[in-house]
């Protein structure tokens, strides 16, 4: 009998992330799924391969492996993780996040309820960061006013960690977009979805961990925010309209903000901000939900 969810975990160069993303699932409440770890062909003679084994041992009617060949990145590990399952729907959870332990079955529950088949469900987060002192923020995409213009504008992240679906949703059109770096290919999806009429909900309650980190340089960001902005900004302005696509525009600036500020590049940040500033409508409401999002100095206990 095909298990209710699969579960898809890219793993790539960590095999110290195995066990702990592997408990995080296995501690869910809701118990249906499986668990598909894709190793991206890491060069790290096979401990990745040994640790996902390591867990098959001890989870054996749960956890499958599928091993790539050649690296090809974290969208084409989820693409392939996501042709594999056999769940009705799909949970995608990068190999350094966590759950907590009611996130499944609530976001389930939400789907089940929602007679749109391919509506979107995220939730909301706290997000700390995996590297430095920065602090640990609550993020509730469910209180923003409009969900998808804030998703747009950049201010909604950590989709795939946080995501239930339908598997009927990814058909071969809609699947992850390989092209992309491992940077932005989650945001991407989305904005797709979004372009495509689909819904998204988001539930009021904490119920995933996102570990951010920003280890690759500044330009492999703007490059795939770049990226964004040639595939996407027509087709929002001309399905949204010229609002929607402003907030884009802002959005892209927004991120390209956080990232050079992170990388303590400030006259970069101080360009970003300046486009932040001129590109969207109602600046000093976005400059407050920017501010909220990214300098809170609020730590959660």
């Amino acid at each position: 009998m095909s298990p209710k969810i699969s579960v898809i975990v890219p793993a790539y160069n960590r095999p110290g992330d195995i066990e702990p993303v592997v408990k995080t699932i296995m501690a869910q409440t809701f118990q249906d799924f499986e668990i598909i770890i894709v190793d991206d062909a890491s060069p790290d003679g096979g401990k990745v391969i040994a640790a996902a084994e390591a867990m098959i041992a001890l989870y054996p009617a749960k956890i499958r492996l599928i091993k790539h060949a050649s690296n090809r990145g974290a969208a084409a590990a989820r693409n392939t993780g996501i042709k594999a399952a056999k769940g009705e729907f799909i949970a995608l959870l990068d190999s350094d996040d966590e759950w907590f332990p009611h996130k499944l079955e609530v976001q389930l529950a939400a789907l089940q309820a929602n007679p749109d088949p391919a509506t979107l469900c995220i939730c909301d987060y706290l997000q700390i960061a995996k590297y430095g002192d920065d602090k640990t923020v609550t993020q509730r995409p469910s209180q923003k006013d409009d969900l998808k213009m804030d998703i747009l504008y950049g201010r909604v992240y950590n989709i795939c960690s946080n995501m239930l679906i339908r598997r009927s949703v990814f058909t071969p059109a809609r699947m992850f977009d390989e092209s992309f770096p491992t940077i932005a290919e989650d945001y991407d999806w989305v904005i797709r979805h979004i372009l495509r009429g689909g819904n998204i909900i988001a539930i009021n309650e904490l119920l995933t961990i996102w570990k951010s980190e920003l280890n690759k340089p500044y330009r492999n960001h703007l490059e795939a925010l770049h990226k964004l902005r040639e595939l996407h900004y027509d087709s929002i302005r001309n399905t949204l309209g010229v609002d929607a696509s402003r907030h884009f525009i802002g959005g892209i600036h927004a991120h390209s903000l956080f990232v050079a500020r992170q990388k303590k590049q400030w006259l970069k940040s101080a360009y970003h901000f300046a486009m932040m500033a001129l590109t969207p409508p109602n600046f000093f409401r976005r400059l407050r939900n920017y501010l909220a999002h990214h300098l809170s100095l609020k730590t959660t206990h």
